[in-house]
């Protein structure tokens, strides 16, 4: 059982040098549970000064509640917060911790003991930080990543309540993230290396991330019963579990992306079961921040992307133009939930709000027939100009993407206008 008790705590004087002070003592639990003496000196003259003091110190203990543990931020984060991302954090997001306390934590607080962290303290850290010029979204993060520390420590009983109950979340402005269209997707696959060409295309048509795409082997393609089932992520080169428990799940494979896998996977240079889709030459799986750099950048340059943000044209950017894309199509923010694998939109949605079995699968066709159709019309404004008979735009037609995957009407002419059966009349 916790100790509980009503302290009065008591103090004294002591003569030094440069005149009179005060002492006050009472008493703290150390880390092991168990109880000690702690004396604090006061550097002043007036008693009543150090009877203030040592009343600060000892309200929540007169207010029934346990004792705050003698330790210091420094060992709390080396021991009891170290051993909770150990055993329940994934390698990605420990490394993000660790990163953040090491850069940013450790520096303020880490002398400090647990109780003298107060909210202006805090608020005195968060100020310093913007005005070192840190952005708010990662002065959202650190504010988020105290308030689980001093979460875990409350609940570890090695505080009374966390300070960060009573400091204002940092403010953060919504900013518009860039989108691709169905052309500048296309073009920057078509810059990138042939081996990885398919990667671009999945990630657009599928919502995945980066992470799941690089995850993927022979064995999580059905061809057959056209599913691609996601069941990992690698970080590093090393396999983990996805985002999320939403995040482990199943995607249709609709004819246009099949037709891209299976040409794909002629290219590999292993295609068993086990094998990941795509691999470097040795068979490895590719680093994602090093394929952002290397091939994808020079892709967009290539394409003509401009990149007015650097952090907002990786790899991530093709999930979020996908999710444009859906939402634009269908208009159902629940089902662009679905698609991208999200965790929640809301407890209501989530308890109340149902899809139908079928609902992805048309969402799925509806951003399938926007990307390849947008490239067949862009095939047949390019070829098509000038001419009055086919000729060369048939080539050029068989060519297209878009013309095999979908309606079968062929080709239509009228007035001087064009039409195949995946697009419109040109």
């Amino acid at each position: 059982m916790t100790r509980s008790s009503f302290q009065k705590g008591y103090v004294f004087t002591r003569k030094t040098d440069r005149g009179r002070v005060h002492v006050i003592r009472y008493r703290v639990r150390s880390a092991d549970g168990k109880w000690r003496h702690k004396a604090e000196t006061v550097n002043s003259p007036r008693r009543k000064d150090a009877e203030r003091i040592l009343a600060e110190r000892l309200r929540e203990v007169n207010r029934g509640l346990r004792l705050p543990v003698e330790i210091s931020f420094a060992d709390y984060v080396a021991s009891h917060w170290e051993t909770y991302i150990s055993q329940n954090l994934k390698p990605s997001t420990r490394a993000s911790h660790r990163s953040n306390v090491k850069a940013h934590l450790l520096p303020m607080f880490g002398k400090l003991r647990l109780a003298e962290i107060s909210p202006l303290l805090i608020m005195d850290f968060l100020k310093q930080k913007s005005a070192a010029g840190l952005k708010p979204k990662s002065l959202l993060n650190l504010y988020v990543l105290l308030q689980k520390m001093l979460n875990l420590a409350v609940a570890l009983e090695l505080l009374n309540s966390n300070p960060m109950q009573r400091v204002p979340k940092p403010k953060v402005e919504p900013t518009e993230k860039p989108a691709l269209s169905a052309v500048q997707v296309k073009a920057i696959a078509d810059n990138m290396p042939q081996n990885l060409r398919a990667l671009v295309i999945l990630l657009y048509l599928t919502g995945l991330r980066i992470g799941e795409a690089l995850g993927l082997k022979w064995s999580d393609v059905d061809l057959e019963q056209s599913k691609l089932y996601i069941r990992r992520s690698v970080w590093r080169r090393r396999e983990q579990t996805p985002k999320s428990r939403k995040s482990i799940r199943a995607k249709h494979l609709l004819g246009g992306l099949k037709r891209v896998l299976q040409e794909h996977r002629e290219l590999c240079v292993g295609a068993q079961p086990e094998d990941y889709l795509f691999t470097t030459g040795a068979g490895r799986s590719f680093d994602p921040d090093d394929l952002r750099k290397r091939v994808l950048y020079p892709a967009m340059d290539k394409a003509g992307i401009e990149r007015k943000v650097a952090r907002s044209y990786g790899f991530h950017l093709f999930r979020h133009s996908a999710g444009s894309q859906m939402q634009e199509v269908t208009g159902d923010l629940k089902q662009t939930q679905s698609f991208l694998g999200h965790s929640s939109i809301g407890i209501t949605s989530d308890v109340y709000v149902h899809l139908q079995p079928d609902s992805e699968v048309e969402s799925m066709k509806k951003l399938e027939e926007a990307f390849f159709s947008e490239l067949c019309s862009t095939v047949l404004k390019t070829g098509a100009k000038g001419e009055s008979e086919f000729g060369e735009l048939g080539d050029l037609l068989m060519k297209c993407p878009a013309h095999n995957p979908y309606k079968t009407e062929g080709i239509t002419h009228r007035s001087g206008q064009l039409r195949i059966g995946c697009g419109g009349w040109i």
